[in-house]
Protein backbone atom coordinates (compact mmCIF):
# COMPACT_ATOMS: atom_id res chain seq x y z
CA UNK A 1 0.00 0.00 0.00
CA UNK A 2 1.28 3.17 -1.12
CA UNK A 3 1.19 6.50 0.75
CA UNK A 4 -0.07 9.28 -1.35
CA UNK A 5 -0.72 13.27 -0.73
CA UNK A 6 -2.51 15.57 -2.42
CA UNK A 7 -2.28 19.83 -2.16
CA UNK A 8 -4.60 21.80 -3.08
CA UNK A 9 -5.85 25.59 -3.34
CA UNK A 10 -8.46 26.22 -0.51
CA UNK A 11 -10.92 27.02 -3.15
CA UNK A 12 -13.87 24.92 -3.96
CA UNK A 13 -13.36 24.84 -7.65
CA UNK A 14 -10.00 23.13 -6.76
CA UNK A 15 -10.86 21.12 -3.74
CA UNK A 16 -13.33 18.66 -5.17
CA UNK A 17 -10.95 17.65 -8.19
CA UNK A 18 -8.13 17.41 -5.60
CA UNK A 19 -10.44 15.27 -3.42
CA UNK A 20 -12.03 12.98 -5.92
CA UNK A 21 -8.50 11.80 -7.21
CA UNK A 22 -7.58 11.43 -3.61
CA UNK A 23 -10.98 9.23 -3.14
CA UNK A 24 -10.61 7.42 -6.08
CA UNK A 25 -6.55 6.66 -5.20
CA UNK A 26 -7.69 5.43 -1.62
CA UNK A 27 -10.67 2.93 -3.19
CA UNK A 28 -7.43 1.12 -4.99
CA UNK A 29 -5.70 0.68 -1.40
CA UNK A 30 -3.76 3.71 -1.34
CA UNK A 31 -3.54 5.37 2.03
CA UNK A 32 -4.33 9.34 1.34
CA UNK A 33 -3.01 11.82 2.99
CA UNK A 34 -3.38 15.43 2.15
CA UNK A 35 -4.54 18.98 2.18
CA UNK A 36 -8.07 17.90 1.03
CA UNK A 37 -11.70 17.49 2.46
CA UNK A 38 -12.99 14.44 4.76
CA UNK A 39 -16.35 14.63 2.84
CA UNK A 40 -14.28 12.37 0.80
CA UNK A 41 -13.19 9.98 3.80
CA UNK A 42 -9.79 11.24 3.81
CA UNK A 43 -7.35 12.52 6.10
CA UNK A 44 -7.56 16.00 6.48
CA UNK A 45 -4.00 17.67 7.23
CA UNK A 46 -3.83 21.50 7.24
CA UNK A 47 -0.85 23.92 6.72
CA UNK A 48 -0.06 27.61 7.51
CA UNK A 49 -2.40 27.35 10.41
CA UNK A 50 0.07 30.49 11.82
CA UNK A 51 -0.11 32.17 8.68
CA UNK A 52 -3.91 31.58 7.96
CA UNK A 53 -5.71 31.53 11.07
CA UNK A 54 -9.36 30.03 11.23
CA UNK A 55 -11.79 32.88 9.66
CA UNK A 56 -8.40 34.76 7.30
CA UNK A 57 -10.03 32.74 4.27
CA UNK A 58 -13.74 33.81 4.82
CA UNK A 59 -12.12 37.33 5.19
CA UNK A 60 -9.70 37.20 1.75
CA UNK A 61 -12.77 35.27 -0.41
CA UNK A 62 -14.77 38.23 0.85
CA UNK A 63 -12.62 40.89 -0.52
CA UNK A 64 -12.03 38.97 -4.00
CA UNK A 65 -15.84 39.03 -4.09
CA UNK A 66 -15.80 42.86 -4.17
CA UNK A 67 -12.88 43.31 -7.19
CA UNK A 68 -12.95 44.14 -10.59
CA UNK A 69 -11.82 40.60 -12.43
CA UNK A 70 -7.99 42.51 -13.07
CA UNK A 71 -7.81 43.39 -9.46
CA UNK A 72 -8.63 39.93 -8.09
CA UNK A 73 -6.75 38.09 -10.69
CA UNK A 74 -4.06 40.41 -9.47
CA UNK A 75 -5.18 39.87 -5.17
CA UNK A 76 -4.95 36.54 -6.06
CA UNK A 77 -1.44 36.10 -7.27
CA UNK A 78 -0.12 37.84 -3.78
CA UNK A 79 -2.60 35.10 -1.97
CA UNK A 80 -0.43 32.57 -4.38
CA UNK A 81 2.97 33.57 -2.78
CA UNK A 82 1.67 33.17 0.91
CA UNK A 83 0.67 30.04 -0.40
CA UNK A 84 3.57 29.17 -1.74
CA UNK A 85 5.64 29.88 1.24
CA UNK A 86 4.26 27.77 3.02
CA UNK A 87 4.57 24.97 1.20
CA UNK A 88 7.80 25.21 0.46
CA UNK A 89 8.30 25.71 4.58
CA UNK A 90 6.27 23.23 6.04
CA UNK A 91 5.55 20.52 3.09
CA UNK A 92 8.79 18.60 3.49
CA UNK A 93 8.48 17.81 6.50
CA UNK A 94 5.16 16.48 6.53
CA UNK A 95 5.98 13.95 3.66
CA UNK A 96 9.19 12.80 5.91
CA UNK A 97 6.61 12.21 8.92
CA UNK A 98 3.95 10.67 7.00
CA UNK A 99 6.58 8.87 4.98
CA UNK A 100 4.70 10.01 1.83
CA UNK A 101 5.66 7.71 -1.61
CA UNK A 102 4.43 10.13 -4.20
CA UNK A 103 2.48 13.75 -4.52
CA UNK A 104 -0.25 14.87 -6.21
CA UNK A 105 0.08 18.66 -7.10
CA UNK A 106 -2.48 21.15 -7.71
CA UNK A 107 -0.71 22.30 -11.12
CA UNK A 108 -0.87 25.82 -9.98
CA UNK A 109 1.45 25.30 -6.83
CA UNK A 110 4.69 24.90 -8.75
CA UNK A 111 6.06 24.81 -5.28
CA UNK A 112 4.72 21.36 -4.28
CA UNK A 113 6.83 19.62 -7.25
CA UNK A 114 9.76 21.12 -5.66
CA UNK A 115 9.11 19.88 -2.56
CA UNK A 116 8.85 15.99 -4.12
CA UNK A 117 11.92 16.76 -5.90
CA UNK A 118 13.70 17.90 -2.78
CA UNK A 119 12.37 14.62 -0.81
CA UNK A 120 12.94 12.20 -3.56
CA UNK A 121 9.24 11.05 -4.69
CA UNK A 122 7.58 11.11 -7.83
CA UNK A 123 4.80 13.67 -8.21
CA UNK A 124 1.92 14.17 -11.32
CA UNK A 125 0.34 17.39 -11.04
CA UNK A 126 -3.45 17.74 -12.10
CA UNK A 127 -4.93 20.46 -13.49
CA UNK A 128 -7.91 22.03 -10.77
CA UNK A 129 -8.44 24.98 -14.06
CA UNK A 130 -8.03 25.43 -17.59
CA UNK A 131 -5.10 23.71 -18.78
CA UNK A 132 -1.96 26.19 -19.54
CA UNK A 133 -0.35 25.18 -22.40
CA UNK A 134 1.87 28.75 -23.35
CA UNK A 135 2.10 28.47 -27.25
CA UNK A 136 0.66 30.78 -29.65
CA UNK A 137 -2.54 28.89 -31.48
CA UNK A 138 -4.68 30.04 -28.58
CA UNK A 139 -4.84 32.87 -26.88
CA UNK A 140 -4.36 32.51 -22.98
CA UNK A 141 -7.88 31.74 -21.06
CA UNK A 142 -7.89 34.64 -18.41
CA UNK A 143 -7.95 37.33 -21.23
CA UNK A 144 -11.87 38.04 -22.85
CA UNK A 145 -10.65 37.07 -26.38
CA UNK A 146 -12.80 34.70 -28.78
CA UNK A 147 -10.64 32.15 -29.92
CA UNK A 148 -8.51 33.02 -33.49
CA UNK A 149 -5.53 31.57 -35.18
CA UNK A 150 -4.52 33.57 -37.90
CA UNK A 151 -1.34 35.19 -38.36
CA UNK A 152 -2.36 38.39 -37.18
CA UNK A 153 -3.61 36.91 -33.93
CA UNK A 154 -0.94 34.40 -33.11
CA UNK A 155 1.29 37.42 -31.58
CA UNK A 156 -1.10 38.58 -30.00
CA UNK A 157 -2.39 35.42 -28.20
CA UNK A 158 1.65 34.88 -27.58
CA UNK A 159 1.61 38.19 -25.90
CA UNK A 160 -1.67 37.37 -23.40
CA UNK A 161 1.00 34.21 -21.90
CA UNK A 162 4.02 36.33 -21.73
CA UNK A 163 1.55 38.76 -19.17
CA UNK A 164 -0.01 36.25 -17.47
CA UNK A 165 3.50 34.57 -16.64
CA UNK A 166 4.85 37.75 -15.63
CA UNK A 167 2.28 38.52 -13.74
CA UNK A 168 3.35 34.81 -11.95
CA UNK A 169 7.17 35.56 -11.82
CA UNK A 170 6.82 36.36 -7.56
CA UNK A 171 5.48 32.69 -7.29
CA UNK A 172 8.30 30.95 -9.81
CA UNK A 173 10.68 33.28 -7.65
CA UNK A 174 9.83 32.14 -4.46
CA UNK A 175 10.21 28.73 -5.62
CA UNK A 176 13.22 29.38 -6.94
CA UNK A 177 14.67 30.58 -3.71
CA UNK A 178 14.41 27.33 -2.56
CA UNK A 179 15.16 24.96 -5.45
CA UNK A 180 18.50 26.67 -5.36
CA UNK A 181 19.07 25.86 -1.70
CA UNK A 182 18.29 22.53 -2.53
CA UNK A 183 20.49 22.24 -5.15
CA UNK A 184 17.59 21.98 -7.91
CA UNK A 185 17.66 23.03 -11.15
CA UNK A 186 15.44 26.48 -11.40
CA UNK A 187 12.54 26.99 -13.07
CA UNK A 188 13.06 28.72 -15.96
CA UNK A 189 9.76 28.54 -18.45
CA UNK A 190 6.56 27.53 -15.95
CA UNK A 191 3.96 24.98 -17.38
CA UNK A 192 6.19 24.06 -20.34
CA UNK A 193 8.15 21.79 -18.74
CA UNK A 194 7.88 18.28 -20.69
CA UNK A 195 9.44 16.28 -18.01
CA UNK A 196 6.25 17.16 -16.04
CA UNK A 197 3.55 14.82 -15.72
CA UNK A 198 0.58 16.71 -16.06
CA UNK A 199 -3.18 15.45 -15.97
CA UNK A 200 -6.37 17.74 -17.19
CA UNK A 201 -9.79 17.19 -16.80
CA UNK A 202 -10.39 19.33 -20.04
CA UNK A 203 -12.22 16.61 -22.35
CA UNK A 204 -9.84 16.99 -25.53
CA UNK A 205 -13.30 17.32 -28.21
CA UNK A 206 -13.82 20.93 -26.08
CA UNK A 207 -10.47 21.89 -25.84
CA UNK A 208 -9.01 24.41 -28.02
CA UNK A 209 -7.71 23.13 -31.20
CA UNK A 210 -3.23 23.60 -30.77
CA UNK A 211 -0.09 23.22 -32.86
CA UNK A 212 1.17 21.51 -29.89
CA UNK A 213 0.96 19.84 -26.73
CA UNK A 214 3.35 19.00 -23.55
CA UNK A 215 4.95 15.53 -24.48
CA UNK A 216 3.80 14.56 -21.00
CA UNK A 217 0.06 15.96 -20.91
CA UNK A 218 -2.85 14.19 -20.84
CA UNK A 219 -6.68 14.79 -21.55
CA UNK A 220 -8.22 12.33 -19.62
CA UNK A 221 -11.64 13.97 -19.42
CA UNK A 222 -13.72 15.25 -15.77
CA UNK A 223 -12.48 13.22 -12.71
CA UNK A 224 -15.18 14.35 -10.17
CA UNK A 225 -16.45 12.14 -7.26
CA UNK A 226 -20.23 12.39 -6.86
CA UNK A 227 -20.10 10.25 -3.64
CA UNK A 228 -16.95 12.48 -2.49
CA UNK A 229 -18.85 15.97 -2.16
CA UNK A 230 -20.24 17.49 0.76
CA UNK A 231 -24.04 16.74 0.62
CA UNK A 232 -26.30 19.32 0.74
CA UNK A 233 -29.98 19.69 1.87
CA UNK A 234 -32.39 20.88 -0.93
CA UNK A 235 -36.13 21.12 -0.78
CA UNK A 236 -37.10 18.89 -3.69
CA UNK A 237 -40.66 18.84 -3.06
CA UNK A 238 -40.80 22.46 -4.11
CA UNK A 239 -39.73 21.62 -7.94
CA UNK A 240 -43.10 21.79 -9.63
CA UNK A 241 -42.37 19.97 -12.70
CA UNK A 242 -41.58 22.49 -14.62
CA UNK A 243 -38.24 23.49 -17.08
CA UNK A 244 -35.57 23.61 -14.56
CA UNK A 245 -32.79 26.55 -15.00
CA UNK A 246 -30.01 26.10 -12.37
CA UNK A 247 -28.23 28.72 -11.93
CA UNK A 248 -24.68 29.24 -10.13
CA UNK A 249 -21.92 31.55 -10.02
CA UNK A 250 -19.86 29.92 -8.00
CA UNK A 251 -18.22 29.62 -4.81
CA UNK A 252 -15.89 32.89 -4.54
CA UNK A 253 -17.48 35.66 -7.08
CA UNK A 254 -21.56 34.78 -6.67
CA UNK A 255 -23.26 37.69 -5.81
CA UNK A 256 -20.97 40.25 -6.80
CA UNK A 257 -21.87 42.51 -9.75
CA UNK A 258 -25.02 41.90 -9.22
CA UNK A 259 -25.12 39.31 -10.83
CA UNK A 260 -27.65 36.88 -9.23
CA UNK A 261 -29.88 40.00 -9.47
CA UNK A 262 -30.16 40.03 -13.23
CA UNK A 263 -30.65 35.93 -13.40
CA UNK A 264 -33.31 36.41 -11.49
CA UNK A 265 -34.79 39.50 -13.10
CA UNK A 266 -34.34 37.69 -16.67
CA UNK A 267 -35.80 33.95 -15.73
CA UNK A 268 -38.62 34.60 -13.43
CA UNK A 269 -40.78 35.91 -15.78
CA UNK A 270 -40.69 32.67 -18.13
CA UNK A 271 -42.27 29.97 -17.76
CA UNK A 272 -39.40 28.02 -16.32
CA UNK A 273 -38.83 27.40 -12.45
CA UNK A 274 -35.63 28.81 -11.72
CA UNK A 275 -33.54 27.20 -9.26
CA UNK A 276 -30.56 29.46 -7.61
CA UNK A 277 -27.86 28.92 -5.36
CA UNK A 278 -25.73 31.41 -3.97
CA UNK A 279 -22.58 29.52 -3.17
CA UNK A 280 -22.29 29.20 0.02
CA UNK A 281 -22.18 33.02 0.47
CA UNK A 282 -24.82 35.72 1.97
CA UNK A 283 -27.07 37.62 -0.26
CA UNK A 284 -30.29 39.43 0.45
CA UNK A 285 -31.95 37.67 -3.02
CA UNK A 286 -32.69 34.61 -1.02
CA UNK A 287 -35.16 37.03 1.56
CA UNK A 288 -37.05 38.21 -1.70
CA UNK A 289 -40.63 36.48 -2.74
CA UNK A 290 -39.89 34.86 -5.84
CA UNK A 291 -43.26 33.10 -6.36
CA UNK A 292 -42.67 29.45 -7.00
CA UNK A 293 -38.74 30.09 -7.87
CA UNK A 294 -36.25 28.38 -5.45
CA UNK A 295 -33.04 30.27 -4.33
CA UNK A 296 -30.98 28.39 -1.32
CA UNK A 297 -27.48 29.03 -0.17
CA UNK A 298 -25.50 25.60 -1.32
CA UNK A 299 -27.15 23.15 -3.41
CA UNK A 300 -26.10 19.29 -4.70
CA UNK A 301 -25.14 20.55 -8.32
CA UNK A 302 -24.64 17.40 -10.11
CA UNK A 303 -28.35 16.16 -8.74
CA UNK A 304 -29.32 19.25 -10.20
CA UNK A 305 -28.00 18.81 -13.58
CA UNK A 306 -29.62 15.46 -13.90
CA UNK A 307 -32.59 17.92 -13.84
CA UNK A 308 -32.15 20.39 -15.38
CA UNK A 309 -32.83 21.94 -19.14
CA UNK A 310 -30.17 24.67 -19.02
CA UNK A 311 -27.42 25.50 -16.66
CA UNK A 312 -26.45 29.48 -16.45
CA UNK A 313 -22.81 29.71 -14.83
CA UNK A 314 -19.69 31.62 -14.60
CA UNK A 315 -18.12 29.23 -16.27
CA UNK A 316 -15.81 28.02 -13.64
CA UNK A 317 -13.53 24.43 -15.14
CA UNK A 318 -15.46 22.90 -12.54
CA UNK A 319 -19.29 23.78 -13.27
CA UNK A 320 -18.32 23.74 -17.30
CA UNK A 321 -17.04 20.29 -17.28
CA UNK A 322 -20.18 18.78 -14.85
CA UNK A 323 -22.52 20.72 -17.26
CA UNK A 324 -21.05 18.81 -20.29
CA UNK A 325 -20.99 15.37 -18.43
CA UNK A 326 -24.54 15.92 -17.18
CA UNK A 327 -25.78 17.12 -20.87
CA UNK A 328 -26.99 20.30 -19.82
CA UNK A 329 -27.18 23.53 -22.40
CA UNK A 330 -25.26 26.00 -20.81
CA UNK A 331 -25.46 30.48 -20.83
CA UNK A 332 -21.94 31.44 -19.73
CA UNK A 333 -21.21 34.28 -18.11
CA UNK A 334 -17.67 34.58 -17.17
CA UNK A 335 -16.59 36.99 -14.26
CA UNK A 336 -12.53 36.13 -13.82
CA UNK A 337 -9.48 34.15 -14.54
CA UNK A 338 -10.12 30.41 -16.49
CA UNK A 339 -13.81 31.38 -16.88
CA UNK A 340 -13.01 33.62 -20.54
CA UNK A 341 -11.45 30.34 -22.48
CA UNK A 342 -13.83 28.32 -20.93
CA UNK A 343 -16.81 30.40 -22.07
CA UNK A 344 -15.34 30.11 -25.67
CA UNK A 345 -14.32 26.45 -25.37
CA UNK A 346 -18.40 25.85 -25.07
CA UNK A 347 -19.02 28.67 -27.72
CA UNK A 348 -16.67 26.63 -29.90
CA UNK A 349 -18.18 23.52 -29.47
CA UNK A 350 -21.93 24.64 -29.57
CA UNK A 351 -23.32 23.39 -26.40
CA UNK A 352 -24.14 26.71 -25.35
CA UNK A 353 -23.76 30.77 -25.63
CA UNK A 354 -21.67 32.95 -23.79
CA UNK A 355 -22.07 36.40 -22.75
CA UNK A 356 -19.91 39.56 -20.89
CA UNK A 357 -21.15 40.37 -17.90
CA UNK A 358 -19.93 44.18 -18.89
CA UNK A 359 -23.55 45.94 -20.10
CA UNK A 360 -25.67 42.64 -19.35
CA UNK A 361 -29.35 43.30 -18.74
CA UNK A 362 -31.87 41.12 -17.82
CA UNK A 363 -33.54 40.94 -21.75
CA UNK A 364 -30.75 40.51 -23.37
CA UNK A 365 -30.10 37.27 -20.99
CA UNK A 366 -33.57 36.13 -21.14
CA UNK A 367 -33.67 36.54 -25.15
CA UNK A 368 -30.09 33.98 -24.88
CA UNK A 369 -31.80 31.59 -22.78
CA UNK A 370 -34.93 31.31 -24.65
CA UNK A 371 -32.32 30.70 -27.77
CA UNK A 372 -30.61 28.36 -26.11
CA UNK A 373 -33.93 26.49 -24.48
CA UNK A 374 -35.94 26.76 -28.19
CA UNK A 375 -32.47 25.57 -30.63
CA UNK A 376 -31.91 21.67 -30.40
CA UNK A 377 -28.56 21.84 -31.90
CA UNK A 378 -27.53 23.04 -28.41
CA UNK A 379 -29.05 19.80 -26.45
CA UNK A 380 -27.82 18.02 -29.23
CA UNK A 381 -24.27 18.67 -28.95
CA UNK A 382 -24.35 18.62 -24.99
CA UNK A 383 -25.80 15.13 -25.10
CA UNK A 384 -23.06 14.32 -27.46
CA UNK A 385 -20.33 15.80 -24.98
CA UNK A 386 -22.37 13.84 -21.76
CA UNK A 387 -21.89 10.71 -24.23
CA UNK A 388 -18.07 10.97 -24.74
CA UNK A 389 -17.50 11.87 -21.21
CA UNK A 390 -19.20 8.65 -20.14
CA UNK A 391 -17.00 6.49 -22.33
CA UNK A 392 -13.47 8.60 -21.35
CA UNK A 393 -14.03 7.77 -17.71
CA UNK A 394 -11.39 10.46 -16.94
CA UNK A 395 -11.34 9.41 -13.01
CA UNK A 396 -10.54 5.64 -13.83
CA UNK A 397 -7.54 7.10 -16.74
CA UNK A 398 -6.33 9.37 -14.02
CA UNK A 399 -5.71 7.11 -10.97
CA UNK A 400 -4.10 4.82 -13.69
CA UNK A 401 -1.66 7.37 -15.11
CA UNK A 402 -1.16 8.01 -11.13
CA UNK A 403 -0.40 4.43 -10.10
CA UNK A 404 2.07 3.79 -12.98
CA UNK A 405 4.13 6.77 -11.65
CA UNK A 406 4.48 4.42 -8.51
CA UNK A 407 6.17 1.42 -10.65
Amino acid sequence: MSRIAVTSLSYIGHIHPASSIGAEMKSRGHQDYGKIVESAGLEYIPIGERECPIGFKDKRDELLSTLSSFDAMKKNMDNFVLDYNIILNELPDLIKKHKIDLLIADSTLYAAPAVAEHCGIPFVTIDCISPVVVESSAACDMTDWEHINTWWARPRNWLSYRLVLRAFQPCVEATNIKRKGWNLHPITQPFMDETITRISQMPKFVDFPREWWPQNFHHTGPFFKQDARMKHDFPWDKLNGKPIVYASMGSLFSGSHGSLSLITQAVSPMDVQLVLTLGGQTNDIINEDLGSHVVVENAPQLDLLEKASLFITHGGQNSMLEGLAKGVPMVIIPVTSDQFGNANRIKLYGSGERLSLSGLNPELLRSTVEKVMSHESYTIKAKQAKQLISETNGLKRAADIIENKLK
